[in-house]
């Protein structure tokens, strides 16, 4: 794959794939900015996961960044979270 076909999946100006989530930044550094998307091919109806970086400041615009394109899958995250009881208990106090 060259940059300009990685660049329209990217841009969502491809018609064999599809964006399914949100560009996220994922890590940054003090002239980078790395980002990632989800795409999932038509073709093939396979997932993949776009990474790329950007320059941070304007002095870095149009610099030759890193990227990837690899095959990913989906998995399930199961998350403990805490909230209040109706009608518990609440000790307030102040100094």
């Amino acid at each position: 794959m060259e940059r300009q076909e990685f660049n329209e999946i990217v841009d969502g100006d491809s018609e064999d794939y599809l964006h399914v989530n949100e560009v996220t930044i994922k890590d940054q550094s003090r002239w980078s900015i790395y980002k990632s998307i989800v795409v999932q091919q038509f073709s093939t109806a396979k997932f993949f996961e776009c990474y790329w970086g950007e320059g941070a400041t304007e002095i870095q615009d149009g610099q030759d960044e890193m990227w990837t394109f690899h095959e990913v899958e989906s998995y399930t995250v199961s998350e403990t979270k805490w909230r209040p009881v109706k009608d518990g208990i609440l000790i307030e106090g102040s100094r």
